[in-house]
């Protein structure tokens, strides 16, 4: 229908064009000179229908607009040639003041229609591009904003000014034979309505090419933020698809590579969360970030103790990939229980679980480190019937000052925590083995506990000599069932 119109407003302001900017046109019957426009625009319309399949649609996504464009304006400039010709040769009006003006007029309206249906196809790809997903083949050309403005601006400027010194000049010829006594205002009327009559068909054809363009940057625009809306609520799914090889394709590939990275970035995150706690993972980013620097500040922590008895025996008797999978069961119950209780995973050692309580002042730390060990021997006996053989573990717990901070080196960092009170726990975990307890703590742990848990199922083992340690601590515990 936009075709259809396009054409239809052509053939009619062509044949009204004529007789207001050339005089010998202007001799000529408005059934004769439109007769000859209708003639030159049935053979331009027939030819526009089988060309632009091959021509325009057959063409990369990204080309078509240009294409289309092309393809208006160079039927419109050959077939007003044609009938350039046919005024010289024909009807013997001479070629500057009659052909070129016929010419002129053909242009100026393959310029206004080709760019109008050029946009009109820009908008109708671009639309597809985003309702179907395409991602469209690499474009042979690109052209800037600025270059598309001044092109537009400078061709706009100089066709209408064209017209309207032709209009103009042929006004004054025909001034010159007006009898300006008698006729002089009708005349001056006359050729005000004429000026008129040309500029405000030029504003439309000039309205209507921006109302498009501005219909295509709405689109651009809302492709744009739409997605940027999504990256803004945390959704990396989409991606914006580049509709044109400008500088809106660019920002478009630009922002699908920040996307990119963003999900890189939560990817890393992600395996980063899996290998260290979460709260560790974000206390490294968060130094990163604000510069590396080793060392840490001293606290007050609860540090848990894991190990899994006999596991040499274990790796032993059973087939590696049994083994594995026993441990990761194991390791993934731990892992969960300690989560579940507020403490944070520092690292596996081998078969064995380092976890801390308190890292954030949790006022509760010993009690649950106390009720995750208890839980994590629980779930130890809901996985039983799952192992290949019965599991043993171990679980020593031990309160006091420590050194929380990162260690290593500015290549590679490691959130840890150091000091005799993680050695110590470490040594509690041994002495279950000697104390047949599934469970140890220490004193400075269940003076804590008192107040606040059941602890008639814990026994009192006394103070205990740890290896390498040269004064006993005092620990208590639950028996193995």
């Amino acid at each position: 229908m936009r075709i259809f119109i396009h054409y239809v407003a052509a053939l009619a302001l062509l044949t009204i064009y004529g007789g207001q900017v050339c005089p010998l046109i202007d001799t000529l019957t408005i059934f004769h000179w439109g007769s000859l426009l209708l003639v030159t625009f049935t053979p331009m319309v027939v030819l526009r229908f089988l060309l632009e399949p091959r021509v325009v649609q057959s063409a990369p996504v990204y080309d078509q607009p240009g294409r289309q464009f092309l393809l208006e304006f160079s039927l419109f400039a050959i077939f007003g040639l044609f009938l350039s010709i046919y005024d010289t040769v024909v009807l013997h009006f001479p070629p500057m003041e009659s052909g070129a003006k016929v010419i002129l007029g053909f242009i100026s309206f393959g310029f206004f229609i080709g760019l109008d249906l050029a946009l009109a196809r820009e908008h109708k790809n671009g639309e597809a591009i985003i309702r179907d997903g395409i991602t469209p083949p690499e474009a042979s050309s690109y052209t800037t904003l600025t270059r598309k403005f001044s092109t537009f601006a400078l061709a706009t400027v100089a066709l209408t000014g064209t017209i309207v010194i032709l209009a103009v000049a042929k006004d004054v010829y025909w001034l010159s034979e007006v009898d300006m006594a008698k006729d002089g205002m009708m005349a001056q009327l006359l050729i005000m309505a004429e000026i008129s009559f040309i500029l405000a068909i030029l504003c439309t054809y000039i309205l209507t090419i921006i109302i498009s363009y501005t219909r295509n940057i709405r689109l651009f625009f809302g492709n744009e933020t739409s997605v940027l809306r999504q990256v803004h609520s945390g959704d990396l799914s989409g991606r914006v698809p580049a509709l044109t090889r400008d500088e809106f394709g660019e920002i478009a590939a630009h922002t699908n590579t920040m996307i990119d990275g963003l999900r890189e970035r939560d990817r890393i995150k992600s395996v980063f969360g899996k290998a260290v706690s979460p709260t560790i993972a974000r206390r490294l980013m968060e130094q990163e970030e604000k510069g590396v620097s080793l060392g840490g500040s001293r606290q007050m922590l609860v540090i848990l103790f894991s190990d899994i008895r006999n596991f040499t025996s274990y790796t032993e008797s059973n087939p590696p990939e049994m083994v594995i999978k026993d441990v990761n069961a194991w390791f993934t119950e731990a892992v969960a229980s300690i989560q579940d209780h507020g403490g944070i995973v520092d690292k596996f050692i081998g078969d064995g679980i380092l976890a801390v309580f308190g890292l954030d002042g949790d006022v509760a730390a010993c009690e649950n480190a106390a009720r995750c060990a208890m839980d994590m021997q629980a779930r130890l006996q809901g996985l039983a019937p799952n192992l290949c053989e019965p599991m043993s573990v171990g679980i020593g717990i031990h309160k006091g000052e420590v050194l929380a901070g990162i260690v290593g080196s500015p290549e590679r960092l490691e959130f840890t925590v150091v000091g005799d009170v993680v050695n110590t726990a470490s040594r509690i975990e041994g002495m279950t083995r000697d104390l047949k307890a599934s469970v140890l703590i220490s004193k400075a742990v269940y003076t804590d506990l008192k107040t606040n848990m059941d602890l008639s199922d814990w026994r009192d083992y006394g103070a205990q000599t740890l290896k390498g340690k040269a004064e006993p601590i005092h620990l208590f515990g639950l028996p193995m069932e």
